[in-house]
């Protein structure tokens, strides 16, 4: 197994798998785990209490997202009646090697925005009535964004609903001028603010999303480039190749094919 810090994820290119989303509301107490058999992160809605692991301990309340590593041994003690969370589980690969982000569990967020809980009911219902695994990952990859955006960009900071807007919306053409309305910012100050902080310009930000993406979809054996191009936002599969081939160096199906 292998460690990757969450926030630098994206500099990686990972394979997703054994995704499942579980509501939870624990009539227990305390809850102890032994050897969990994947990843996950826990997006707290009700509720609050305790995780404790040797001698550490996090306090979470609603709107808390705690990581659980793969393996890790902790102790979930509830102190409040009516709890709930959604508990979100995973196996994620990097050149076939397990991936953890922490090998203790972790807090990731303090709050989630109702937009990240719309995604998480989104793939409440996939993981419930179907199998298509790829939507799951879509919902998850988007999942991945909220929370890299929560742990590493000062909520109230000023580009933060752009960065958010963005990655839920990077299949769209980008306006800067509708970002920086988001941000109550004039479009140069948007502009200047964002490159400062991501040390890329907006565009730039959303085609390396649009790449990551990309990346982890041509692994699937099951989808044609021309399903990934129409799931990213492409009307043409050939833009699309262009587009990759700028980015990359290679074509989608010589990536695929390199893989």
């Amino acid at each position: 197994m292998m460690i990757i810090p969450f926030n630098k994820l994206s500099e990686y290119e990972f394979s997703l798998s054994k995704i499942n989303l579980i509501r939870q509301n624990p009539i227990y107490s305390t809850l102890t785990v032994k050897n969990r058999r994947c990843n996950g992160f826990l997006f707290f809605t009700k509720g609050e209490g305790v995780y404790e692991y040797g001698d550490k301990k996090i306090t979470f309340t609603a709107g808390s997202v705690i990581y659980l590593p793969y393996e890790s041994k902790h102790v979930l003690k509830v102190v409040s009646d009516g709890a709930e969370f959604f508990r979100v589980d995973f196996t994620i690969k990097v050149r076939g090697e397990v991936v953890l982000f922490s090998n203790i569990p972790t807090k990731i967020s303090d709050a989630f925005s109702n937009d990240c809980l719309e995604v998480i009911d989104q793939l409440e219902n996939l993981c419930l009535y179907s199998n298509d695994n790829i939507l799951k990952m879509q919902k998850l990859l988007i999942l991945f964004d909220f929370l890299r955006k929560s742990s590493n960009v000062d909520k109230k900071g000023k580009i933060f609903a752009a960065s958010v807007y963005i990655a839920e919306h990077f299949a769209e053409p980008l306006n800067c001028n509708e970002l920086a309305k988001l941000c109550y910012l004039s479009t140069s100050q948007f502009y200047n603010l964002f490159t400062k902080q991501f040390k890329k310009t907006p565009l730039q930000y959303r085609d390396d999303l649009i790449i990551e993406k990309a990346k982890i979809l041509l692994k699937l054996e099951e989808i044609t480039v021309s399903e990934i191009a129409e799931i990213l936002g492409f009307a043409d599969v050939a833009y699309f190749s262009r587009f990759f081939k700028k980015h990359v160096g290679i074509s989608p199906s010589n990536f695929s094919k390199n893989e």
